[in-house]
């Protein structure tokens, strides 16, 4: 169950700074340079979109969602790129509030299915798409938008 007060939206430009902060959660101090300059690149761009999880305003949660067309599905598939949940808030339901808010939105588009890459040795990472009912295809975990789903 999600964290009382845990609100899912679109982030904007004033948030980059609290997305970079996160993001160099998985990516180390590497991140900096231009990364802010990427991000508000990802955040303006129109096939892309970067969505926070925040508990009483902090930025606790960021996923990076890249829209794109596919040959394999036929037709649009959005990507999630990154999901990063701040490590002093996990296990907290935050991150199953992002991706089922990006799930609801992918799917009231024509996407055809929601594509979310997890390295074989991410253990907890593939159990938790498990549980969230997404589909290991051997190479990539997704889950497929379809009439039979």
């Amino acid at each position: 169950m999600a964290e009382p007060g845990i609100l899912i939206e679109t982030a904007n430009p004033k948030d980059v700074t609290g997305c970079t902060r996160l993001l160099r959660q998985v990516y180390g101090p590497d991140l900096a340079g231009g990364s802010e300059g990427f991000l508000l690149q990802f955040v303006r761009d129109q096939r892309s979109n970067l969505y926070l999880g925040r508990l009483e305003e902090a930025i606790v949660a960021v996923a990076a969602v890249s829209r794109r067309m596919s040959l394999d599905y036929q037709g649009m598939v959005w990507e999630v790129e990154v999901l990063v949940v701040d490590e002093n808030y996990r296990q907290l339901g935050i991150g199953r509030a992002l991706l089922e808010h990006i799930r609801a939105e992918a799917g009231r588009g024509v996407c055809k299915a929601l594509l979310i890459d997890c390295p074989a040795e991410n253990r907890l990472g593939r159990l938790f798409l498990n549980r969230l009912r997404f589909i290991n295809t051997g190479k990539t975990v997704y889950r497929a938008f379809v009439d039979s789903d």
